[in-house]
């Protein structure tokens, strides 16, 4: 503007256009970059579904395992002190106790309600605040593969575990570029 003038100097057109051309093609590089990012959270979200999936199937026969084990170790004990074993009933008390405690459905059933919801979030339109939620929803999916983990008695569910955690960390690193 000239110097003592309060009127808004003329724009030349050229720069008007270029301006333009350069919004344009920051807006499209970021909606390809948010559906690129839509894509890797959604493979990383199946990639977790199966891993609980996984989990979710480890429970079946787990109180026979835990029966068994309990078996084992209360005879072992039993023939190294000298005495009788416990009846069957006093066995099965122990075994429901500990199958008890290491119950993982209810984790279970939160990990698939905390999916829905991120699969919700990734499939809903762009709006202020979705990295927040997803954030939240790792954190969450996060606690209760941990409580699982510290449940869980196999070498093979630990594995399974771990590799879910490993997975959600993939997932929080992404959520991180979502705005």
């Amino acid at each position: 503007r000239p110097a003592g003038s309060d009127a808004p100097q003329d724009r030349p057109a050229e720069l008007t256009a270029l301006m333009t051309e350069a919004l344009d093609g920051l807006c499209g590089m970021r909606a390809r970059e948010g559906e690129a990012l839509a894509q890797v959270l959604g493979a990383l979200a199946l990639e977790l579904a199966g891993h609980v999936q996984v989990l979710g199937a480890s429970l079946a026969g787990e109180a026979e395992r835990v029966h068994d084990r309990l078996a084992e170790k209360i005879a072992a004990l039993c023939a190294r002190a000298d005495v009788s074993p416990p009846g069957p009933e006093r066995l099965a008390q122990e075994v429901a106790v500990l199958v008890q405690r290491g119950d993982i459905e209810e984790e279970l059933a939160r990990l698939a309600s905390h999916l829905d919801q991120f699969r919700g979030v990734l499939a809903a339109p762009a709006q202020v605040g979705q990295g927040k939620t997803l954030d939240f929803l790792c954190q969450e999916l996060f606690r209760e593969i941990t409580t699982i983990g510290s449940k869980i008695t196999s070498h093979a569910g630990s594995a399974v575990v771990i590799a879910a955690k490993t997975t959600v960390e993939r997932m929080r690193e992404q959520v991180q570029n979502v705005e």
